[in-house]
């Protein structure tokens, strides 16, 4: 069985549905479009332990990226210190995260926007993992939105080439859209992410 993590639109639960699978989400609020949530609660303080160590055989975890973005500048940490309240529920998911992959032991893939988490102290602390590097514009998003995949295991990732195209995505800003458009994933990424997990699983 999959585990979906932070998964409020059901995106990547209803693809590895669609390859058979047998996917839990959780989020902390449930999409009133779909009601697509299953556990719907804050992952510090959901019950993993009431699941069996071996109940889940892959992990996919969105995770919050607000702390961590580069958007925000240096206002959530600065120098390796943490600056707000914010970074401390960051730092205090992080460490949730850490110990629901340690206990169920199985492979996972960890999302971010890029370069705020991948250079972030805390992280490395915690995480020593491979990272793949890909635009989300090549699978149909409206910016180019650079996004890192982590993971624990050998993937060969086939990531389709980003070509440079002057003015094509101008007309689009993040900051105007809502934080849940920002972080929706197009229907293609979220079926190319279940394809090469089966394929590298």
């Amino acid at each position: 069985m999959v585990l979906s993590l932070f998964d409020y639109s059901g995106r990547i639960k209803n693809s590895f549905i669609k390859q058979g699978f047998d996917c839990l989400s959780l989020d902390i609020s449930q999409n009133n479009n779909n009601k697509n949530v299953d556990i719907v609660t804050d992952i510090l303080n959901w019950d993993y332990k009431s699941f069996s160590q071996d109940d889940f055989n892959f992990i996919f975890i969105a995770l919050p990226c607000q702390a961590y973005s580069i958007a925000s500048g240096a206002y959530h940490f600065k120098k390796n210190k943490i600056k707000s309240s914010v970074a401390v529920n960051a730092i205090n998911i992080l460490i949730r995260v850490y110990q629901i992959t340690q206990y169920f032991g199985c492979k996972f893939i960890i999302e971010n926007p890029t370069g705020g988490l991948f250079n972030n102290v805390f992280f490395k602390s915690f995480f020593s993992l491979n990272v793949t590097r890909l635009t989300l514009s090549n699978f149909g998003f409206c910016t180019r939105k650079q996004t890192d995949l982590f993971y624990n295991f050998d993937m060969l990732l086939i990531v389709p080439v980003t070509y440079r195209c002057n003015g094509r995505h101008q007309k689009y800003d993040l900051s105007n859209m809502s934080k849940r458009s920002r972080s929706l994933y197009p229907l293609a990424f979220a079926d190319w992410i279940v394809e090469n997990v089966i394929k590298n699983m």
